[in-house]
């Protein structure tokens, strides 16, 4: 974690002399813009995916934003699996006991807490706005409106309103959670064959 933030200052410190520095590679403001909402040290200032899936740089040349392959992931909830814990010792990340601390730490702390509360409030507000009628061609001064204007929203996959924490140790739980889920799919694909 404190690597991360290390080089995140030093990357957003070279960012700020870029314009400073003759590159061979004109990286343009475009992509500069989001380089340097990226790299913010703090989260709660960094760019969140969707404003970066939805940057002007992201789309240019595209019709609409890319698709998300961020898998949805609930926020983790206590008591955490025991068996998803001893795996993540493969790792090397301390003993069971240690990764379960840290783990619980983690999510007793305050910034998951709103994190957890914030993405319960964007979902709850997502399922409650009227939907719209199946999209149709819009005209060129339809593009222009303001969403505020809008009297509905097209339907949201529930990964839109996704935005997770960065910590390390809760990706890899995820991953790990996700590896074995996939593992025990894949042996009872064999046992149905």
């Amino acid at each position: 974690m404190w690597s991360i933030r290390i080089g995140c200052r030093w990357v957003s410190r070279q960012l700020d002399h870029l314009d400073r520095v003759h590159l061979i590679i004109d990286f343009g403001t475009e992509c500069k813009n989001l380089l340097s909402r990226m790299l913010v040290p703090d989260s709660q200032l960094r760019a969140p995916m969707t404003e970066i899936l939805h940057h002007p740089w992201t789309v240019k040349g595209f019709d609409a934003p890319p698709d998300n392959f961020i898998p949805y992931r609930e926020p983790l909830q206590l008591p955490l699996d025991p068996e998803i814990v001893k795996k993540m010792t493969e790792f090397n990340l301390g003993s069971p006991d240690q990764i379960m601390q840290e783990l619980e730490s983690i999510l007793r702390s305050e910034d998951y807490r709103h994190w957890e509360m914030a993405f319960r409030n964007r979902l709850a507000m997502q399922e409650s706005k009227p939907r719209c009628a199946p999209e149709r061609n819009r005209g060129i001064f339809e593009f222009y409106k303001r969403k505020s204007d809008m009297s509905c929203s097209p339907p949201t996959k529930q990964h839109e309103v996704y935005d997770p924490p960065c910590h390390p140790m809760i990706s890899i739980y995820y991953l790990v959670r996700e590896k074995i889920e996939r593992e025990r799919q894949e042996a009872q694909n064999i046992y149905q064959v």
